[in-house]
């Protein structure tokens, strides 16, 4: 039941993330980059999917229940049946198994979870940095312009020839 709890309030939690970028994605205006309302995209896609795949684990948890609710009411009838410490120690042993092995499912799948979120967390900080890295590309292209702009005045204003060599030794020659 605690995993039923855990699944369905993941499920919650993953449903407001996506409602939050459903809404910030809705305030994307257009003139914005396409690259950040594409990832948002794909971030609204991953969570539906993620959304849809715990209501999926909690149906079946939710059916597992019922079964074992069953089980249960006819393990009582079955209990009546054990009249040896040695048969109880076997039934319980076989429960206990039957625990261990769901906890182990259980765990596999949240680590499968928490890998797949460090994942869409790399890609989504590579692509930060691609845009960092081109924006500043940019700058120092535009920086590089801005020089040879005011190289190219202040040899124009010096002369021409005389200018390179007072460019190159901090000397005006006339």
């Amino acid at each position: 039941r605690r995993g039923l709890e855990v699944q369905v309030q993941g499920r919650a939690a993953v449903a407001r993330e996506l409602k939050g970028l459903r809404e910030a994605m809705a305030n994307h205006s257009g003139s914005e980059d396409a690259v950040s309302k594409t990832a948002l995209q794909e971030e609204i896609d991953r969570l539906s999917e993620d959304v849809q795949r715990r209501t999926s684990i909690i149906k079946d948890m939710q059916q597992t229940l019922l079964d074992l609710e069953k089980c249960l009411e006819k393990g009582k009838e079955r209990w009546a049946y054990l009249r040896s410490p040695g048969e109880m120690r076997l039934a319980l042993e076989q429960l206990l198994k039957a625990g261990v092995a769901a906890m182990q499912e259980g765990e596999v799948a949240l680590e499968k979870q928490t890998a797949e979120h460090e994942e869409v967390c790399e890609r989504m900080a590579e692509e930060e940095r691609k845009r960092s890295r081109a924006a500043l590309r940019d700058l120092e292209q535009q920086h590089q312009e801005k020089i040879e702009v005011l190289l190219a005045g202040l040899q124009g204003s010096s002369g021409g020839a005389g200018s390179s060599s007072a460019a190159a030794g901090g000397e005006e020659e006339e």
